[in-house]
């Protein structure tokens, strides 16, 4: 557990968690961040999401992390839970790739739980905490098994990401309906602090899962990579339940957006798209339907 980290810290660590991982135990890391940045998903455009000049106006860094899904507005104190399985049923018998997400953040549900935020999972890209959006996700699964989790709360304010430094499609995005992000602050047992709730559910996510090691120093990290389709033309993106599929054409096809997958999945699935071929499938999507990826690219 590392306490007073940047977000940008936080965010490096990912890589070496499913580093860690390899010897077959699970590994979280946790961490109480300060800072003020938009943390893009994996696949996200920034220029879709994110007006960088109204960001730099405000003093907001842009980030990027290593899952995919939405982007999360983090202002701090904040809290990050990093957490890298050796395969998706490490820690749940049952787990599926499909149901890779509803399974494994029962670990973090427990904790939150006994910190007094009564927290409950209804499906895709967060946790929720008296029927609003608190604790964001976002997942990677890579071809060998291996599973990246990342969740973050803010502590006093929820993670949606205010219109004065949103892009122009992101502004006209309804992402909540209605349910605006909240902090954990006001939701949990009086008295208690972002240290204090981090490290509740860190203990009870190690109870509930009886074998899994917790990162007390922040492993050495690295920055996340931009997406290849930051560097190329864009086609319009395409409008789905969970917010957009992006996708650039031509001879080396690329989706990204807000889908909640795999990326070595969603680079197999652009190429077999562009070639008229089947998707791999070994790969879920969650928030968007193939269909949604082929239309992007044109097909």
């Amino acid at each position: 557990m590392t306490h007073g980290a940047s977000i940008e810290e936080a965010l490096a660590v990912a890589p070496s968690m499913l580093e860690a991982v390899r010897d077959g135990v699970p590994w979280l890391h946790a961490a109480v961040c300060e800072g003020d940045a938009v943390v893009l998903g994996a696949r996200q455009i920034r220029s879709r999401v994110v007006d960088e000049a109204a960001c730099a106006q405000a003093r907001v860094t842009v980030l990027r992390r290593a899952s995919t899904g939405p982007a999360v507005r983090l202002r701090g104190p904040c809290l990050a839970w990093t957490l890298a399985l050796p395969h998706v049923a490490s820690l749940v018998g049952d787990a599926r790739p499909e149901t890779l997400l509803n399974r494994n953040v029962r670990v973090l549900l427990k904790g939150l739980l006994a910190a007094g935020a009564k927290a409950a999972y209804f499906g895709r890209e967060h946790l929720a905490v008296a029927h609003r959006p608190a604790v964001a996700l976002g997942y990677d699964l890579l071809p060998d098994g291996r599973v990246l989790i990342e969740a973050f709360a803010g502590w006093r304010e929820g993670f949606a990401m205010e219109p004065t430094i949103a892009a122009a499609r992101e502004r006209d995005t309804d992402r909540w309906q209605g349910r605006t992000p909240v902090g954990l602050a006001a939701y949990v047992t009086d008295g208690a602090t972002p240290a204090s709730v981090l490290e509740t559910v860190v203990a009870r996510a190690a109870e509930r899962a009886g074998r899994v090691a917790v990162s007390r120093v922040a492993p050495a990290g690295r920055a996340i990579a931009e997406p290849a389709g930051e560097s190329r033309t864009l086609r319009e993106g395409v409008r789905v339940p969970i917010g957009w599929v992006d996708a650039c054409g031509g001879d080396a096809p690329w989706i990204g957006g807000d889908a909640l997958t795999a990326n070595v999945w969603m680079d197999e699935a652009a190429e077999a798209l562009g070639a008229g071929r089947e998707v791999p499938a070994w790969g879920v999507l969650e928030g968007a339907r193939v269909d949604d990826l082929a239309r992007a690219l044109g097909g």
